[in-house]
């Protein structure tokens, strides 16, 4: 009999032997170390197990230079990623923006100061900073709340998927 491990870097499932509870192993797919469980698996257990893998899922992994974790492994097969590119897209065209904004509030200063209104171009141009700011402000909440619901979702498809390989199905489902 095996006892199955799951990688905390790549997740993969590994099978181990059962003289190997309780120790360490290298991930044969990405060479991280592995601990495999004991062989007990009550719901106890169980519980102890997912508990762990939710605390150490969020803290970067020793094993690895580059500090990969497994939101990040996880997240690359996301079917959210479209979320996280559009956070970074978001967050690039509010930046964008808000420096056009700001270069036509400068253009404005200097345009309306050679005709002779300065108080008009200052005006305008203290209003094209404090839109610029706006705009990047408002970019960068923007894609951190697509970013946040990227995370929710792989957290929330994560557990859901952790639960459904750890938990027996109940008497009389298949």
């Amino acid at each position: 009999m095996s006892i199955e491990a799951r990688c905390p870097d790549c997740g993969k499932v590994m099978d181990a032997p059962d003289t190997a509870a309780g120790r360490r192993a290298k991930c044969p797919h990405c060479e991280a170390v592995v601990e495999i469980p004991s062989r007990s698996g009550g719901p106890a257990d169980r519980a102890g197990i997912l508990a762990e893998a939710l605390s150490r899922s969020a803290t970067p992994s020793p094993s690895r230079e580059s500090g990969t974790t497994v939101d990040r492994i996880f997240a690359r097969t996301s079917p959210y990623r479209s979320l996280r590119v559009m956070a970074v897209t978001v967050f690039v065209l509010g930046i964008g923006v808000g420096a056009l904004v700001f270069l036509a509030g400068l253009a404005a200063l200097i345009i309306l100061s050679m005709r002779g209104s300065p108080r008009v171009g200052v005006a305008a141009f203290v209003a094209g900073i404090i839109l610029a700011g706006i705009l990047i402000f408002y970019g960068k909440v923007l894609g951190d709340l697509l970013r946040l619901a990227a995370d929710v979702g792989d957290r929330t498809r994560q557990i859901t998927q952790y639960i459904e390989k750890s938990v027996p199905p109940a008497e009389g489902q298949a």
